[in-house]
């Protein structure tokens, strides 16, 4: 069903099986990163039925579950843990003051979450941009020294909010031009849409690829 993006056929589904969302979460796991997009883009909608039939507290139970993945006594296995909580946001707004800034905190996780913490904010911003304001400095400071995968996240976090998504480099950082193509999920879609980064003289800035 992840194939065909057949993300009606899943909620479908959901309305019988408890189990929907932690099988979701194991295609983020999957080699083809479109798939990995689609499993994070179809465990929201699930959520959202689930609230409705059970009620909130099981997918409360699910999302503390992806938050213990991303901690050291998991194993930090959940690299894509951070997107899966921002789509549950998404879809069960009622539950952004409870995870909104347990979320943003992982922003001050260097690592492997970092990237996946990066591509939540810019999920969220346009639906919260309070929450990406909050954290501009932090954003900014990864939007420098990220790799480029996080540097696209952070600038389209702050795009995405309405914040400048140019950023400016200071003198002694030196940064080199990186001119990098980096797929992200177009939920509009359900396809992937390429964007480019690139450092023009002393600033930082992120396009539409093509």
């Amino acid at each position: 069903m992840l194939d065909a993006g057949d993300f009606d056929g899943l909620e479908a589904m959901a309305k019988d099986r408890g189990s929907m969302l932690s099988l979701l979460f194991t295609f983020t796991y999957d080699a083809d990163l479109l798939i990995r997009f689609r499993s994070i883009d179809a465990l929201g909608r699930v959520a959202a039925v689930i609230a409705q039939k059970k009620g909130l507290e099981h997918v409360r139970d699910f999302l503390r579950r992806l938050f213990w993945l991303t901690n050291d006594e998991s194993g930090g296995l959940g690299w894509m843990a951070p997107e899966a909580i921002a789509e549950i946001l998404v879809n069960i707004p009622s539950l952004f003051g409870e995870y909104g800034r347990l979320l943003a905190n992982l922003l001050e996780e260097d690592g492997c979450f970092l990237e996946s913490a990066c591509r939540a904010m810019a999920r969220l911003a346009s639906k919260e941009p309070g929450l990406v304001r909050e954290n501009r400095r932090r954003l900014e400071h990864i939007a420098v020294q990220g790799n480029p995968n996080e540097r696209a996240g952070a600038l389209l976090a702050m795009a995405g909010a309405d914040l400048d998504v140019f950023v400016q480099v200071g003198e002694a950082l030196a940064l080199p031009t990186v001119e990098k193509e980096i797929n992200f999920y177009d939920f509009d879609t359900g396809g992937l849409k390429p964007w480019f980064l690139a450092s023009i003289g002393s600033r930082l800035v992120l396009g539409a690829a093509g």
